[in-house]
């Protein structure tokens, strides 16, 4: 998953929300066993933002999170 961004003004709408169960159902449709993204390593937001939505972080690397 590469990308997900809301822009400022519309955050704090579930606007993330919203596009992630979208991004994680294709996934599932298509049958995909993953998903993965990278993150810069001081966005802590968007690490929270991705570990509320089942990721967790990745042993390969600190800004990697998986969900399986």
């Amino acid at each position: 998953l590469e990308d997900l961004v809301v822009a400022p003004e519309w955050r704090g709408r579930g606007l993330g929300k919203i596009l992630m169960k979208a991004a994680l159902a294709e996934a599932k449709r298509r049958g995909w066993k993953r998903v993965s993204l990278l993150t810069d390593a001081g966005n802590a937001r968007a690490q929270a933002f991705y570990k509320k939505h089942g990721f967790s972080a990745s042993p390969l690397s600190g800004t990697m999170l998986c969900r399986r």
